[in-house]
């Protein structure tokens, strides 16, 4: 079932269509700190893995559907703070163990060669599929300095996709790298200007081709339930930008979302719901209209179209 349909304005008891100044007065009135529920969203990231290129159509059983619950009003500036000063203390020596799981082309008949009889290096764990065989997964100890120039981030001659997976630990110089990475890209940004401009507290939006978009920040996940599983086409990295990548995610940094409110390539919303201060907000797909609705009220139609949703249809 795709969760992005379950919720139709004029199926709710009590909603009722509002405008950007109602949106705006909501998002201004909420306190600082507040809980923000998002129900049915979808990244552009899934909708961009779940997009055909040629037809532009997207196949709604390869998206990812998840629910978020944020913490608004949390400023990046605090979100930075705290990020670097978690960075530095692990370069200072505080105890880590940073797991690490990406995508790599490998041939699988070269994991004796890279695992060589070593007994110093980093404890990795591969796993690919065989023809015939299904799923295989092998183990060997790999020095830095091979898993650089051997894991790599583009298919080659004879390569396979592998993932690898991988702890590492205080003194592994992938790690230092990383982290001395980490902290370079939160003490100088990037800054790119996409156009955006504050409407509300927390609220940006930004005249696209004529379609206002707009989107929540300085949001802060609290927690995340994946709702329907996304398909996802492999990729794979360098072990430099999937060390800084995961050490990011131990930081608040790695927390920072943005709720967008644009719709997906289709038009259809990215979201069923998102509430705030004690109202909904809801979309329609056709007019893209907001509407503001009880949140017990879409808390019911929520449950009510995930027990439909589960109910075998009767046979013909």
């Amino acid at each position: 079932m795709s969760s992005r349909n379950e919720i139709r304005a004029e199926e709710v008891e009590g909603a009722g269509e509002t405008d950007m100044q109602g949106l705006q007065d909501a998002l201004n009135d909420m306190r600082a700190g507040s809980v923000v529920v998002v129900r049915g969203y979808i990244s552009k990231e899934s909708e961009r893995q779940a997009t055909d290129k040629a037809t532009g159509a997207i196949d709604d059983s390869r998206l990812e559907v998840t629910d978020y619950h944020v913490q608004h009003g949390v400023g990046y500036g605090r979100i930075k703070e705290r990020s670097e000063a978690m960075l530095v203390a692990i370069e200072q020596g505080e105890a880590v163990a940073l797991p690490v799981t990406h995508g790599v082309w490998i041939d699988p008949a070269d994991l004796p060669i890279l695992a060589g009889g070593n007994t110093e290096g980093v404890r990795v764990t591969f796993r690919y599929d065989e023809a015939g065989v299904g799923q295989v997964e092998a183990e060997a100890t790999v020095p830095v300095a091979t898993m650089r120039t051997a894991f790599a981030n583009r298919a080659g001659k004879g390569s396979r996709a592998v993932t690898v997976s991988y702890t590492l630990r205080n003194g592994n110089p992938l790690l230092a790298e990383a982290v001395a990475a980490a902290l370079e890209g939160l003490r100088n940004p990037k800054t790119v200007d996409q156009g955006y401009e504050a409407f509300a507290k927390g609220g940006y939006w930004r005249d696209a081709g004529g379609r206002v978009n707009l989107y929540l920040r300085d949001c802060l996940r609290l927690h995340r339930i994946v709702t329907h599983e996304g398909t996802w086409k492999f990729t794979a990295s360098a072990p430099a930008t999937a060390c800084r990548a995961a050490v990011e995610r131990l930081t608040p940094k790695g927390r920072y979302r943005t709720i967008t409110f644009e719709p997906m390539g289709d038009g259809r919303p990215r979201f069923t719901a998102i509430s705030i201060s004690g109202v909904s907000v809801l979309v329609d797909g056709q007019t893209e209209a907001l509407y503001f609705a009880p949140q017990d009220e879409v808390r019911a139609s929520v449950r009510q179209a995930a027990v439909a949703a589960a109910v075998p249809a009767p046979a013909n």
